[in-house]
């Protein structure tokens, strides 16, 4: 294990010197130095070092250590290639996560969607006046209130029931992922 291990992490080496010989644009000049280190994390720590949980939250940090150069490569620069770049990297981090059933890989692309929206999106949220935060807010609490209520309703339980269901279906959902 520990030979095919260092045959892996060796073969970054050469990547990295063929990548050093081509002319790639600065934008995409970190997320070629990444994305190599994801397949390889990932290779050695679910298909070589298979330890239970010991291995998932090493993967775990990994990935979202990854992810944050990532974010912060893409903060630094503050261009709209680079929030289409980490928007892709991301996508398709939560497709491979949800597809494959990787937990780390689904949290962070999700995490990182959801940071990217965000922090493209700042100046139109602080544009809208504050009425209409509370609507927004409003709407959301009556619909969410008039759902479990439906669901009681309709199962004949009380709230706390129909709560520790879906709470449980959900922690159900995400111990089979890996």
């Amino acid at each position: 294990n520990v030979l095919l291990a260092a045959a892996i992490l060796s073969s970054l080496y050469p990547y990295w010197v063929i990548i050093n010989q081509f002319t790639i644009p600065a934008v995409l000049e970190e997320e070629a130095d990444i994305l190599p280190l994801f397949i390889v994390s990932t290779i050695l720590l679910r298909k070589i070092f298979v330890n239970g949980k010991t291995t998932q939250y090493i993967e775990s940090a990994i990935v979202l250590l990854l992810f944050l150069d990532l974010i912060l490569d893409a903060m630094a620069s503050n261009t709209l290639y680079d929030a289409l770049i980490i928007g892709t990297v991301s996508l398709a981090a939560m497709l491979i996560g949800f597809m494959m059933k990787y937990k780390s890989y689904f949290i962070a692309g999700t995490g990182t969607i959801l940071f990217n929206i965000y922090s493209n999106t700042t100046s139109m949220w602080s544009e809208m006046p504050w009425w209409l935060y509370l609507i927004i807010g409003g709407v959301l609490l009556i619909g969410i209130a008039s759902f479990f209520e439906w669901k009681k309703q309709k199962d004949n339980r009380t709230s706390k029931e129909v709560l520790e269901k879906n709470k449980q279906r959900i922690k159900n959902w995400f111990n089979r992922w890996n």
